[in-house]
């Protein structure tokens, strides 16, 4: 998530629901895509540097699964030319046999 103004973009929406992503399984049926899955956040600034100035919602790892059901439904805050990376590492669901497309809605 990258802000090229240059003032402060505050309480911008940025959600990823992995609970909900479904794929085909082996036996042909629609499935849970991921089992657990951790997010994390880095803020930068426009010089490549790590960024104070912004904050991406969350400061501990987000881990989540299908039990817990965390999800990535944070409001972030961007001070001009920062930009937040967003990193999700997923456990994929072994009985998963189709593309899985997951989208980030960022608002």
């Amino acid at each position: 998530v990258e802000n090229n103004g240059d003032g402060y973009a505050i309480d911008i929406p940025v959600y990823d629901d992995l609970v909900s992503v479904m794929t085909q399984s082996i036996n042909d049926t629609p499935t849970k895509a991921y089992l657990s899955w951790i997010i994390t956040a880095k803020s930068y600034a426009s010089d490549g540097s790590i960024s104070t100035n912004s904050d991406p919602g969350f400061t501990d790892d987000i881990e989540g699964n299908q039990k817990n059901q965390k999800i990535l439904d944070v409001k972030a805050k961007l001070a001009p030319h920062d930009k937040i990376v967003y990193s999700i590492v997923a456990i994929v669901n072994p009985i998963a046999d189709d593309e899985i497309r997951n989208e980030v809605t960022v608002d």
